[in-house]
């Protein structure tokens, strides 16, 4: 099994219980939330760097959404002082962040209002930059 296959395996097992866990609570997705950035919760993870808290955040989430994860990030807190192959970190990190990209385009979709279940595979999205004008009016 290659470093990269075993590390996946690895971070799937532990968030495979934490999401388990999140799945006991009321409304998982705001127990993870608080987990990981309310510092006056019961439940909020002291022991991780402001990154490894991001990247466990993400994990969870998707876990607990998809029932698995994207990509394989050497920063999450289950490697703390492992050294891992350069190669296999840059395109391990190439399929985290396009992860990520995935799971903010996801977001901002339910956020608007968007049923994503009739969004095919093959889906393309094009992003162009709104700018203000000086008279109030927007242009794109």
């Amino acid at each position: 099994m290659s470093t990269g296959k075993a590390f996946r395996a690895a971070l799937t097992e532990k968030y495979s219980k934490l999401a388990a866990e999140a799945k006991t609570h009321s409304n998982p997705e705001n127990y993870i939330h608080s987990k990981y950035f309310d510092k006056s919760s019961e439940y909020y993870e002291t022991n991780l760097t402001d990154t490894e808290r991001r990247i466990a955040y993400n994990y969870e989430m998707q876990m607990c959404r998809t029932g698995k994860i994207n990509g394989v990030n050497y920063q999450d807190s289950l490697f703390r002082g492992i050294e891992v192959d350069g190669d296999s970190v840059d395109s391990d990190k190439i399929q985290f962040e396009r992860a990520l990209v995935n799971s903010q385009i996801s977001n901002i979709l339910k956020q608007a209002g968007v049923d994503t279940s009739s969004i095919t595979k093959d889906c393309t999205f094009y992003c162009r930059s709104i700018q203000l004008r000086d008279n109030g009016r927007w242009r794109g």
